[in-house]
């Protein structure tokens, strides 16, 4: 692929372009000029080696100046304040600072440092980008390493790409991941990432982290962050933050093999997905299961989880809420408590062997409870409710069925 930019004389310059760049930036800046060359008010000018004139003065209606640099030699330079276009053509490695400049590159890579209100499009090879102000920056088919601060879009192409980001002013980040094995850093403030390649890393730091994830065997840790993932792709693995300092966990799954841990904050999970995993962390979880084969195990806080398609559900030392829906659901519960709500698709509930307390208020559909060592299981039923069948193993356990009025049917073990 190939970006025909205007070039001194009138010569068309041939920028030959890797796959990727997303933003298609190479293609609209070459769009531009042509534009502007065409209205007569492009000034251009040209190097070679490390050396760059000064940017002209415009005149005779000018209003935009062009930069192109060609040969062989390796180039290390400024480019010097006033131009506002830079086409890097040379064969050799580039390293170039600039501020306040749009900047296109060929294929064999460099190094490019911009601020201010700039543009990179690094059209191929491997590059290391910083990027500080205002910012647009897309690669292509290198493994590129782009460190920005500001605000800004940074676009990666193919191959195996790290971004590390940090939103120090304006409206924050967006970052699209397309390559394999992406890792993105968002380091502070607000970030945006979309990854639809396979094996994206993501790592929250401090602030707001939005991620949306369609690729395949993605990893999102938020950090501190406050974080909102949407999961679309298979095998995800998405972690809420640590400790006391860990933010607010949303997620929103409806791919299939997803695994959800929380961390110490709140975390609300929305699963229509297939075959989830979710932990519940030290903090609150308030899930929605409306997937097939979804699994919860119960953490050291507080878990509410509306099974509206039936879970498999382990309890952990904390308190468990469960209201069942029209698929049955089975329950073991943990050392904490578990008020389950029966559906109507019934429910199995397990008191397990914790020395856990467990609820069981009756609905449309029966319930099967089995008691376990040391641990309480008690059902409560109105007359209109179906009834529960009591199933007692060895052990000192207590199966109390005083808060039903309606049919139950007791099994000692």
């Amino acid at each position: 692929m190939a970006v025909t930019i205007t070039g001194t004389s009138n010569v068309p310059v041939t920028v030959t372009q890797g796959p990727g760049d997303a933003l298609n930036i190479a293609a609209q800046i070459g769009y531009l000029l042509s534009t502007i060359q065409g209205s007569g008010g492009l000034q251009i000018s040209s190097g070679s080696g490390s050396v760059i004139p000064a940017a002209p003065t415009l005149s005779g209606g000018t209003t935009t100046t062009e930069l192109v640099l060609s040969g062989t030699s390796t180039v290390s330079a400024t480019i010097p304040a006033g131009y506002n276009y830079v086409v890097n053509n040379g064969t050799a490695q580039s390293t170039l600072t600039g501020a306040n400049v749009a900047l296109i590159t060929g294929t064999v890579g460099g190094s490019y440092n911009v601020s201010g209100n700039s543009t990179v499009a690094a059209s191929g090879g491997s590059n290391t980008v910083s990027g500080s102000g205002t910012y647009q920056v897309a690669t292509s088919d290198g493994n590129d390493q782009v460190n920005v601060s500001g605000s800004g879009t940074v676009a990666t192409g193919a191959g195996t790409n790290t971004v590390s980001t940090n939103n120090t002013t304006g409206g924050g980040n967006r970052v699209l991941s397309q390559g394999t094995n992406d890792l993105v850093v968002a380091n502070s403030g607000n970030t945006t990432v979309t990854a639809s390649g396979t094996g994206a890393g993501i790592l929250g730091g401090t602030g707001n982290l939005t991620a949306s994830i369609s690729g395949g065997k993605a990893t999102v840790s938020a950090g501190s962050a406050n974080a909102n993932v949407t999961t679309s792709g298979s095998q995800a693995l998405v972690f809420g933050g640590a400790g006391t300092t860990g933010g607010t966990l949303n997620v929103n799954n409806t791919g299939s093999n997803t695994t959800i841990v929380g961390g110490g904050g709140s975390s609300t999970v929305n699963s229509s997905g297939t075959s989830a995993l979710i932990f519940s962390g030290a903090g609150t979880v308030n899930s929605t299961i409306s997937g097939v084969n979804n699994t919860v195990v119960g953490g050291a806080g507080t878990s509410t989880i509306a099974a509206n398609s039936g879970i498999t559900y382990f309890g952990g030392s904390g308190k468990s809420v469960i209201v069942g829906g029209s698929t049955a659901s089975t329950i073991v519960g943990g050392s904490g408590t578990q008020n389950v709500t029966v559906g109507s698709g019934g429910a199995i509930v397990s008191a397990g062997s914790q020395g856990g307390t467990s609820t069981v208020t009756g609905g449309s559909g029966i319930a099967t409870l089995f008691g376990g060592a040391g641990t309480t299981i008690s059902f409560v039923g109105s007359a209109t409710t179906a009834g529960a069948i009591f199933v007692g193993f060895s052990g000192n356990e207590t199966l109390n069925g005083a808060g039903s009025a309606t049919n139950d049917t007791l099994s000692g073990g």
